[in-house]
């Protein structure tokens, strides 16, 4: 853990398993998800800002497998409050423990 393969998947995954850790909302974890890829210097091919295509591209394999077990779980009503399990956050705090 993370899935992701190469250097861009890793960083990603990582953040997207702090993102679960901290119990973010959707709305918080793109912002979150944005603004630490382009804290380490990723950016868009046209160098243009990061958006949610952009990150959930970048940590598919992670985030694919997370939704899978329904670790993340998507809010419909209301993408500003956290619909994720707690055992998904205590899942995330063990991955990055290690």
């Amino acid at each position: 853990m993370p899935l992701g393969k190469g250097e861009l998947g890793q960083e990603a995954g990582r953040i997207l398993f702090l993102t679960l850790a901290a119990g973010l909302s959707e709305f918080e974890r793109s912002e979150v998800m944005i603004e630490g890829l382009t804290a380490l210097g990723w950016s868009t091919t046209d160098g243009t800002r990061l958006g949610d295509d952009d990150w959930t591209w970048m940590v598919r394999d992670t985030l694919v497998y997370l939704r899978m077990i329904g670790a993340i779980v998507s809010n419909p009503l209301d993408e500003h409050v956290s619909a994720d399990p707690e055992w998904g956050r205590r899942f995330a705090r063990m991955v990055l423990s290690k």
